[in-house]
C-alpha cells in the first residue's frame, strides 16, 4: 500500500504538472489507461533511444529497443501468410425433366432445337 502511494507520487513528479489521483491508484476505463500510457510517450521514446545507443547495454536490449523505435516510427513490416485453402462446392442438379419444353417451363428457359456444333 505505502509503496503504491510512493510510486504514484514518483510518477506524478515525472509527468510534471499532471497529477495522478493517489486515492484512485488505477485508471478505471480503457480510455483513461490509453491516456495515461500516451502521457509517457516522450519518456518511453527517450528511454528506447538511450538503450539503443548505449554501448554498455546488452546487444539483445539494443536490438529490441531499435526494433521498437522502427515499429513506432515506420509501422510494422507487412507479413505474408501462406495458406492452402480448399473450397468445396455443392451443385444441386434438378430432377430430370420429361422433355425440353417441361424443363423450359420449370426453369424459365427457352428451347433451342438447333443442335450446336462442339
Amino acid at each position: 500500500m505505502q509503496s503504491d502511494v510512493i510510486l504514484l507520487r514518483l510518477l506524478s513528479n515525472l509527468r510534471g504538472s499532471h497529477e495522478l489521483d493517489i486515492e484512485t491508484k488505477m485508471a478505471k476505463t480503457p480510455v483513461e489507461i490509453r491516456s495515461l500510457a500516451r502521457s509517457y510517450t516522450k519518456v518511453a521514446i527517450e528511454t528506447l533511444v538511450g538503450i539503443a545507443t548505449s554501448r554498455s547495454a546488452p546487444a539483445a536490449a539494443r536490438v529490441a529497443a531499435s526494433i521498437a523505435l522502427l515499429d513506432r516510427g515506420w509501422g510494422r513490416p507487412e507479413q505474408t501468410t501462406y495458406a492452402d485453402v480448399v473450397h468445396r462446392y455443392v451443385a444441386r442438379v434438378p430432377a430430370k425433366s420429361a422433355s425440353s419444353e417441361a424443363w423450359a417451363a420449370d426453369f424459365g428457359g427457352t428451347v433451342d432445337e438447333t443442335p450446336k456444333p462442339h
